[in-house]
């Protein structure tokens, strides 16, 4: 039976609020404008012309009082807008205020798509796709129609778009008095809350929906919502959304409980394509591939979708340098140092996204270069970020502060039970208790919040990660309205007058479900059983798992309690292998940490991946769950598959994974360890892996293979050898281009890639490159290998594996005996080889066989 999606939602709708406001919006307009023609015809009547007969000149002063009432009145309503609008911004101006101070330039590669403009190169579609160096608070503000902002958690977009309304905020008198858009900050997670807050009920299914009505939902939220300064502007909200006027930074949409999704996806997009509004929204880029009508959109030309790349070594290096440069006197280490820490540690890796560095930046000099190369996992590096925030708060409180264990404790509660109800980071408190939250004296009443979240945990209770638990991890909290007042104090949460209580960041909440989970196991997890329920849906916990391996001394451990569970339950068993991965590839170290961490397998994970790697289908659908728990941000997994490379079956397993993060992922380790003999055996496995990928590599392999003062001979070697192995045709340019290096190891190895392309992609460019007759200093080495080359494609033992055709040995003989004419004298040895390849191709003929004879007499009569 097909299902019909329903919406039903108890609100007031737009057009009522419109219609209950403007009669109140009157009556002040004209109380204000009666105040001042009383005012004015007072001064003018006693001060300047009745001032002895004004009862004789009554009738004339009330005429006169009704024009200025009419004037004043009207006046007053036409100036209401701009003036809310001001107040808004100045409210806005100072909600941000904090972002503004705490934010620092920072350039990242993305790749933007966006429909061409005259005279630009545009793809099928009609589009334009350029990478950049470019940051996200750039884009936002140079933005012209709607943007999406593709990027992982912590990739700097929430504070980007909160930074953008900060200086856009700046234009208060412009924006109230002109036509500009006027920029609204909405956090998704917020609307998510909105949306569960007023039972929606959203059944799959046919696209016969309430249209006007879901139009409105997003308006609703905002008009009803504690936003700053949105108070001021909540009277007028409807007409400037219904003019085209609001700029919506729609922020997180990853954070939108699952339910709700593709409702709040299609909303989105009906907006940007049927409003004159503009809207900026930030998501993860399996969010946008996930709903079609995001691609569609793009696809269409309606908006700019651009993706935010992981930083490179230079980005975060100039990031740290000019975070050093903004510190005052007192800090006291430099940028090589702390590049140091990074480039010698698993931060290598970690560092790449921007909240991670900014956390690093935030906390090395406290504790020190040598402690900060120890909180190299993503769970040790948020752990040592929240303690020094609690010690610095703690610091301000003195004795009255509550214990720094206590509040983390509390907190992980929270954040773990939150998990489990299906909301990321925040969560809905009774609004009638939200609205009791400030007293008279305007501070907030803790004990009002703390009882509705004691009624709110009760009906979403945390959970362990195990089925048995018998840790009191739910024992009493001395004063639960302290530790809450504390931790806002603290900037770890933040609860709005509405009754939203959220986390700093979704990377927080998500360290403070860790330690939830690790508090669970003070003893030998080999006795624990683990919960299913991680495993059904393994993306959801992927990352919150990766963090809590990050927080274990031994997190084989936590991957051998995996593979337990996944051994009992083959239901669940490549689900099980995933998430032990997740923990080995937070084990691994890369070549240059000065902590090596040696991987040996727990025999469970080390057992069920033999089994899956081997066969076909298991192996295609462990790298879909993969693949799908990386993007969910265990992207560990990855990394857990490097010291095991040379294992049978796991390259056929890599080339099944992302083709851009993957090939990624290969190439720094290839350059981190080739010039390390130890890696030599892996080193040799990533330039086969890698040249399986095709396409993909050869830009980045021909860059490498380039001569540069950073590259060794062996990583030069190593790409050349990798455009070998891609069987691509662009692969050919660059080859051909290296048989002139000034290394001769090169050229040579260069020789021998072009060999292993084949004669179907090389043989035409090749003959072209023998006609070349310039005086290069490399041309004669060049001729010389392309002779070997296309001696090795006929030669007896492995002519049959480049199956060379009739046509193309004619075009090889008309190609070579010209080399023996006087054109080529001055390169003589040139001529010897191909004197000497001629004379093998005439021994190599035998009277059998007519194909033979046939090329025979073709080279007879060359």
């Amino acid at each position: 039976m097909k299902q019909v999606q329903k919406i039903h939602i108890p609100l007031v709708s737009s057009g009522g609020q419109r219609a209950s406001i403007t009669p109140q919006r009157i009556l002040l307009c004209f109380l204000v404008g009666l105040g001042i023609t009383c005012l004015l015809t007072v001064i003018l009547v006693f001060g300047i012309l009745f001032p002895f007969h004004i009862l004789a000149q009554l009738t004339f002063i009330l005429l006169l009082a009704l024009p200025e009432l009419c004037i004043f009145t009207a006046l007053a309503l036409f100036l209401s807008r701009p003036l809310a609008i001001m107040r808004y911004l100045r409210a806005v101006h100072a909600a941000q205020q904090t972002y503004h101070a705490l934010y620092t330039p920072l350039t990242a590669l993305t790749n933007i798509r966006q429909t061409a403009d005259l005279g630009q190169i545009a793809d099928p579609h009609g589009a334009v796709q350029r990478d950049e160096q470019v940051s996200i608070l750039h884009l936002v503000e140079n933005q012209r129609g709607h943007l999406l902002i593709l990027g992982v958690p912590g990739a700097g977009k929430t504070m980007a778009l909160r930074v953008y309304q900060y200086i856009s905020s700046q234009k208060t008198f412009g924006l109230a008095m002109s036509r500009a858009r006027i920029p609204v900050y909405v956090p998704m997670k917020n609307y998510s809350l909105f949306l569960k807050q007023q039972q929606l009920d959203v059944l799959i299914g046919e696209n016969e929906t309430q249209s006007a009505v879901n139009q409105s939902l997003l308006l609703s939220y905002i008009m009803q919502s504690d936003l700053p300064g949105i108070r001021q502007l909540r009277p007028y909200l409807a007409t400037l959304f219904a003019q085209g006027r609001l700029l919506l930074l729609c922020d997180g949409l990853n954070e939108i409980d699952r339910s709700y999704l593709p409702q709040v996806s299609g909303e989105l997009v009906e907006l940007m394509r049927g409003s004159q509004n503009r809207l900026v929204m930030t998501c993860r880029e399996v969010d946008y591939r996930e709903q079609p009508e995001f691609v569609q959109l793009v696809e269409d030309g309606q908006a700019a979708r651009v993706v935010v790349y992981p930083l490179q070594p230079e980005q975060v290096a100039e990031f740290v340098t000019r975070y050093v440069e903004k510190q005052d006197d007192q800090w006291q280490h430099s940028a090589e140092q702390i590049m140091t820490v990074i480039d010698r540690s698993r931060l290598r890796y970690h560092c790449t996204n921007p909240m991670m560095l900014f956390t690093l930046m935030e906390i090395i000099d406290t504790i020190g270069v040598e402690r900060g190369k120890q909180v190299d996992t993503r769970g040790r590096l948020l752990r040592e970020s929240v303690r020094q925030l609690l010690r610095q708060e703690i610091e301000k409180w003195g004795s009255g502060a509550p214990n720094e264990y206590e509040v983390v404790r509390f907190l992980s509660e929270v954040a773990c039970a939150a998990r489990w109800a299906q909301d990321r980071n925040a969560i809905q408190l009774s609004v009638s208790a939200a609205g009791a939250a400030n007293n008279n004296h305007g501070t907030r009443n803790f004990d009002e919040v703390r009882d509705e979240l004691k009624f709110w945990l009760d009906d979403h209770p945390a959970q362990g990660p195990f089925m048995s638990e018998n840790e009191p991890l739910n024992d009493p909290y001395d004063d639960i309205a302290l530790l809450l007042q504390f931790a806002q104090a603290a900037g770890l949460i933040e609860i709005s007058a509405d009754g939203v209580l959220s986390f700093r960041h979704e990377l927080i909440a998500e360290y403070l479900v860790a330690e939830y989970f690790a508090a669970s196991a003070p003893r030998s997890m080999s006795t624990l059983t683990i919960r299913e329920e991680l495993l059904e849906d393994v993306g959801r916990w992927s990352e919150p798992v990766a963090i809590w391996a990050g927080l274990l001394d031994n997190p084989l451990d936590l991957a051998d309690s995996f593979g337990l569970l996944g051994l009992n339950n083959q239901a669940y068993v490549l689900q099980a292998l995933t998430l032990g991965l997740i923990c080995v590839g937070v084990l691994w170290t890369p070549p240059q940490a000065e902590n090596q961490q040696r991987v040996v397998l727990p025999p469970s994970i080390e057992e069920a991946l033999s089994v899956a790697v081997r066969n076909k289908a298991a192996r295609e659908e462990l790298a879909l769950i993969f693949t799908h728990c990386a993007e969910e941000g265990g992207q560990e997994v990855y990394r857990s598959l490097l010291p095991l490379i040379t294992a049978d079956g796991v390259d056929e397993l890599l080339t099944l994974l992302d083709r851009t993060v993957v090939p990624d992922l290969l190439f720094t380790q290839l350059q981190d360890a080739v010039d390390d003999m130890a890696y030599e055996q892996q080193v040799k496995r990533i330039v086969r892996v890698l040249g399986r990928f095709g396409a993909p590599v050869v830009e980045r392999a021909a860059m490498l293979s380039l001569p540069a003062p950073e590259r060794s001979l062996r990583l030069r070697a190593a790409a050349v050898n990798t455009l070998g192995w891609t069987n691509e045709g662009a692969a050919v340019e660059p080859l051909l281009e290296r048989l002139r290096d000034s290394d001769l190891f090169i050229a040579q190895r260069s020789t021998n890639a072009l060999i292993r392309l084949g004669p179907q992609l090389i043989l035409n460019r090749a003959l072209e490159e023998l006609e070349q007759r310039n005086n290069g200093p490399f041309q004669a080495r060049v001729h010389q290998a392309l002779l070997t080359i296309i001696d090795r494609f006929l030669d007896e033992q492995d002519g049959a594996k480049y199956q060379v055709t009739l046509m193309q040995y004619q075009h090889i003989i008309e190609h070579v005996v010209p080399m023996l004419t006087a054109q080529y004298q001055v390169e003589p040895e040139t001529q010897q080889v191909a004197r000497e390849f001629l004379v093998r191709q005439g021994k190599s003929f035998t009277l059998a066989g007519g194909r033979e004879r046939r090329w025979r007499r073709r080279l007879m009569r060359c």
